[in-house]
């Protein structure tokens, strides 16, 4: 290229959207001492992707409870024993509740 030439350069155009390209932070996004206890305490590992699931509410995440931390023969047949007995008193609860309303609907 000669010293009397033009330079003309190659012009590019940015196509970076600050609106649209930049990740938002999220509102609340911190996890706390007392949050990750909580976490911990319910078997669920602290790792990123579930503090990802916990603060964007997602609640698809569940342990079984066999997989939880602490829980051995006895814990788990305590928790069945306890689940069996609410559903048992559930259901007489409701039971009842349709027997009062038909005695309503009745008189």
């Amino acid at each position: 290229m000669s010293r009397n030439g033009t330079y003309k350069p190659n012009l590019c155009e940015c196509k970076f959207n600050v609106n649209e390209d930049f990740a938002r932070t999220i509102e609340d996004g911190a996890i706390t001492p007392r949050q990750i206890a909580e976490l911990t305490a319910r078997g669920i590992p602290v790792t990123p992707q579930a503090v990802e699931r916990e603060i964007q509410g997602n609640d698809s995440w569940y342990v079984d409870p066999a997989f939880k931390r602490g829980m051995d023969m006895a814990t788990a047949w305590e928790l069945e024993q306890r689940s069996q007995a609410q559903a048992r008193y559930a259901l007489q609860r409701q039971k009842h509740t349709d027997f009062v309303k038909k005695l309503q609907n009745i008189e």
